[in-house]
């Protein structure tokens, strides 16, 4: 054996015996919402596990995770935004879907799905740990206006609504005062990371991207109609 292959082999065989014992387990998403007929969820998330032993013969665990929860009206009109847990056995996060600035809505039986995962690794102590994945409606609006739910969550989306129209109304304002030039130097600060606010930035980044500048500003100026006309309703 030359010694590249010689190499070659003692590497691989340090990999073998540093990371070994891999286990994944899948499981179904589970519904764990208050009694409700609104949304339904569907999908599996995976938890591999992989055991290493130390130098010092202490075992670590690192962890990935991935999967696709998949969420469903059931409730039979059209609904302008959820508010969401999902709970897995690496976090936990809230997750908001609002139409308020769109047109349309999630209409009966329509899907979307929510990525979990995205490859991460973790790594931990050695302990054992269970695959979940629980989902819990927090707070539904249809677009009637009616609404089922935690009054926290309903809040805490009043006030991202707010915030996305400040944002907007600002970034409306910069090209008033300094047209284009004015708009692309706003649209360069983004807002606040994990924000509602933050997710219309990216889209609207990807917007002048694709499209243009003055695209972009047509697609701000819908916006702010769409929400304008749903207010003037007096429904929300």
């Amino acid at each position: 054996m030359d010694t590249t292959k010689r190499v070659s082999a003692i590497v691989l065989l340090s990999s073998l015996l540093s990371w070994a014992g891999v286990e994944k387990t899948t499981v179904t998403v589970s519904d764990v919402s208050p009694p409700q007929q609104l949304v339904s969820f569907g999908g599996t998330v995976s938890l591999s596990q992989e055991s290493q032993e130390t130098s010092a013969r202490q075992e670590s665990m690192r962890l990935k995770e991935e999967g696709t929860v998949t969420v469903r009206n059931i409730a039979g009109k059209s609904a302008l935004a959820l508010v969401l847990t999902i709970k897995t056995a690496t976090s936990e996060m809230r997750y908001s879907h609002d139409f308020f600035f769109k047109k349309g809505g999630l209409a009966p039986e329509e899907t979307f799905d929510i990525p979990i995962g995205g490859g991460l690794t973790f790594t931990f102590n050695a302990m054992t740990t269970k695959a979940r994945a629980d989902a819990e409606l927090r707070f539904i609006q249809f677009d009637d206006g009616s609404t089922w739910g935690d009054k926290a969550a309903a809040e805490s989306l009043i006030a991202d609504r707010a915030r996305v129209e400040v944002y907007l109304r600002g970034l409306l304002a910069a090209y008033t005062d300094q047209g284009e030039r004015g708009l692309v130097s706003a649209l360069r600060t983004p807002p606040h990371l994990h924000s509602s606010a933050y997710e219309v930035y990216q889209r609207l980044m990807r917007m002048q991207k694709e499209s243009g500048t003055a695209a972009t500003l047509e697609g701000i100026r819908t916006r702010l109609k769409v929400a304008a006309d749903r207010e003037a309703t007096g429904k929300f």
